[in-house]
């Protein structure tokens, strides 16, 4: 239930499951860099190939994510290029992604998860 961005109260975007990231063309393209260190709750390692699938099945349109699917808006595909970077692009410009992506943010259990407060 972790986002890889959160928002301060300032509404400056912040870093949670991602440490980093950027933008390019447009906001066609983002790139993200997982924290490293991150579990899930049965101790398995978080990952960008475990990132991708779950967005891969919320725009799986088998998986009737309506709501989710129309945060992440107009996607043209996501990549794991490596083990701890997530790049997600776009048809054309989106620019309310981190908006989206900070949405669901608990940060406590994930604070406990890395073992440091973030």
């Amino acid at each position: 239930m972790d986002s890889l961005v959160g928002q301060a109260p300032d509404n400056r975007f912040t870093p949670w499951l991602a440490e980093r990231w950027e933008i390019e063309g447009n906001n066609t393209r983002y790139t993200f860099h997982l924290r490293q260190g991150v579990t899930f709750s049965d101790g398995t390692a978080l990952n960008a190939a475990a990132v991708k699938y779950n967005y891969d099945r919320i725009l799986d349109p088998k998986t009737t994510s309506s709501y989710a699917r129309s945060l992440l808006g107009p996607v043209e595909g996501v990549a794991a290029p490596d083990e701890s970077t997530v790049v997600i692009t776009y048809r054309q410009p989106f620019a309310p992604l981190l908006q989206a992506l900070s949405l669901v943010n608990d940060q406590k259990p994930v604070a406990r998860l890395i073992g440091r407060e973030i």
